[in-house]
């Protein structure tokens, strides 16, 4: 962690120097909204990885399945930011900020209890 970001690098074989990075209360927000999806039973797993300009953070239903839900985080530039969410490799939505994201995903798993 530096400066308060959580960073990953990537070296190619060029030698071409790459660092992408989120702001950490993003990262605690993902990681917030996992905790509470498994303490509903939804998500059993999660994983992370660095792409050339992206992050991606996976959440499984089950540890040995495909992702259920991918979020990415993709920097093209100081200026230009997106968020993407992908349901079962599918994008639903996409936006500058990340709780628009969360706020869409819990919106999904919300039950009415009678």
């Amino acid at each position: 962690m530096i400066n308060n970001k959580i960073v990953t690098s990537n070296k190619k074989l060029n030698k071409d120097f790459f660092i992408s990075f989120i702001k950490k209360n993003d990262f605690d927000m993902l990681m917030s909204l996992f905790s509470r999806m498994l303490m509903k039973n939804e998500w059993k797993d999660y994983s992370f990885q660095a792409k050339n300009n992206e992050i991606i953070f996976c959440f499984y239903k089950n540890s040995h399945e495909n992702p259920l839900y991918k979020i990415t985080y993709s920097k093209r530039s100081k200026k230009y930011k997106e968020w993407k969410i992908f349901y079962k490799n599918k994008k639903v939505r996409t936006s500058i900020y990340l709780i628009q994201i969360i706020q869409w995903l819990e919106g999904q798993h919300l039950r009415v209890i009678k």
